[in-house]
């Protein structure tokens, strides 16, 4: 919903941030370091439950990722790994907190993408039988 200037303005908040093969970007647990926007390359989401890593998801060139645990103000909810290194744009979490400030209807557009990868999430971890019927998760 952004004019030309605006857009500009906020892709000047993001660095440019070069992303080697096999490097882990985000460690699930930790505090997100911000939001990252694949430009090239191809990441991995999984998630260590029952003793075993499940996979979430394989995102690439137009994907967004780290939007979770910085809507939610929470520690991360996956770990994601570089499978083919590339070019990202990164935004820090002060800056992200700063730049939702001044545009709510950024972190508006997150949440509702966070909440469906929310859903992503129970339903792998439920496909890959960790989950029972009553939804506690099995160990």
């Amino acid at each position: 919903p952004f004019h030309a200037e605006q857009r500009r303005d906020v892709l000047d908040r993001f660095s440019s941030v070069g992303v080697p093969t096999d490097d882990v970007i985000i460690k699930e647990g930790e505090a997100g370091p911000g939001l990252y926007l694949i430009l090239s390359g191809e990441v991995e989401v999984s998630k260590f439950e029952g003793g075993s890593h499940v996979h979430l998801a394989t995102l690439k060139e137009g994907s967004i990722l780290g939007e979770i645990s910085l809507v939610r103000n929470t520690p991360t909810t996956a770990n994601v790994k570089a499978t083919r290194g590339g070019e990202f744009l990164f935004l820090a979490r002060e800056d992200f907190q700063e730049l939702v400030a001044e545009h709510p209807e950024i972190k508006e557009a997150l949440s509702e993408i966070s909440d469906e990868r929310l859903k992503e999430q129970r339903k792998a971890i439920s496909d890959a039988d960790l989950i029972s019927e009553d939804g506690a998760i099995l160990f």
